[in-house]
């Protein structure tokens, strides 16, 4: 898009910072990973990738970066995901065996809005030295599944181009940069 997308404003709050209020929701504890986050926001503690590879890097550079038995990731540029949602998969972690958490939409997995068991740790970073930067292929532990269902409709859409970007304005959303 040519800029940071964490910066967007979406009803006067950037990408980053309504991230990070979702997961507080949730645990009280944030990490973020990237270059550029919102200087307003101050709540989390900012982790640089070291792996600069995509999702799976940051995934890792997160379950490295903590202790925590669980892990939940919520990507920035999916700013409609519910609050509601996020507490939905952290509750959970309680009760699952499983090391992934994987929310699936009707239009496929989101890897990215997701619960990780610190334990899937090793076959992420194999994937890594293997160059397998995708983390559903990454992925080789059984995933538990979370279905959305169609009244999640247009929720767990991404912004990643200027044109993601103006059809959230014409649903009615006030987008803009900084």
């Amino acid at each position: 898009m040519g800029r940071d997308k964490a910066l967007l404003r979406v009803g006067g709050r950037t990408l980053h910072a309504l991230a990070v209020d979702k997961l507080a929701a949730c645990t009280t504890l944030l990490y973020t990973s990237g270059e550029q986050v919102d200087p307003e926001e101050r709540r989390s503690i900012v982790l640089k990738d070291p792996y600069s590879c995509g999702p799976v890097g940051g995934i890792v550079t997160a379950l490295e970066a903590s202790e925590a038995e669980w892990m939940l990731f919520l990507p920035v540029d999916m700013p409609l995901v519910p609050e509601a949602w996020m507490r939905h998969l952290a509750q959970m972690t309680v009760t699952s065996n499983s090391m992934a958490i994987v929310t699936r939409t009707p239009e496929g997995p989101q890897p990215l809005v997701a619960a990780y068991r610190r334990g899937v740790l090793p076959e992420l970073r194999r994937a890594l030295e293997v160059a397998q930067y995708k983390v559903m292929a990454a992925l080789v532990s059984p995933v538990q599944w979370v279905e959305t269902g169609e009244e999640f409709s247009g929720q767990f859409r991404n912004l990643n181009t200027p044109q993601e970007v103006s059809d959230l304005r014409r649903l009615g959303f006030n987008v803009s940069w900084g």
